[in-house]
């Protein structure tokens, strides 16, 4: 078997689309239809995410005499919990405004400041603001195409 058979054979198995290895891949949906259509082949750094993405090695996805999905990794791909940049993002944000209202809060009742305690708002969401500019640029947004 081929090395676009196992990655359609792979992807199916997981229930995902083109779309969504894609996204996985950071690639183009195309660019994955290219390797499971065998018009082109993953360069090695995207044949090593592939195999770190399905718990299989190397040598199973490229070597065209191994057919056996049991020459797999250690780790089974459903113990396997991948968490998006997004959601860590997400959750981020969830805790950053639950702190901030916290702060607010317990500002307002300790003090009975409550016409000035406002201003942690104004002030947590300039500092939010900059905090999530730091962190957009720790993640690599290139799209390889």
């Amino acid at each position: 078997m081929i090395l676009a058979d196992k990655i359609i054979r792979l992807r199916k198995k997981n229930g995902w689309s083109q779309e969504e290895l894609a996204e996985r891949m950071n690639v183009s949906r195309q660019a994955v239809s290219k390797w499971e259509g065998a018009q082109t082949l993953p360069d090695m750094e995207k044949i090593l995410q592939l195999s770190d993405l399905f718990a299989v090695t190397t040598d199973y996805l490229l070597k065209d005499n191994i057919e056996n999905e049991g020459f797999t990794k250690d780790v089974p791909i459903s113990s396997v919990r991948k968490i998006s940049i997004e959601g860590i993002k997400e959750i981020i944000v969830l805790v950053y405004w639950l702190v901030l209202t916290a702060i607010y809060f317990i500002w307002s009742f300790t003090t009975n400041a409550w016409k000035i305690s406002w201003l942690v708002f104004a002030a947590g969401g300039v500092l939010f603001a900059v905090l999530m500019a730091i962190c957009n640029l720790f993640i690599d947004k290139k799209q390889y195409k």
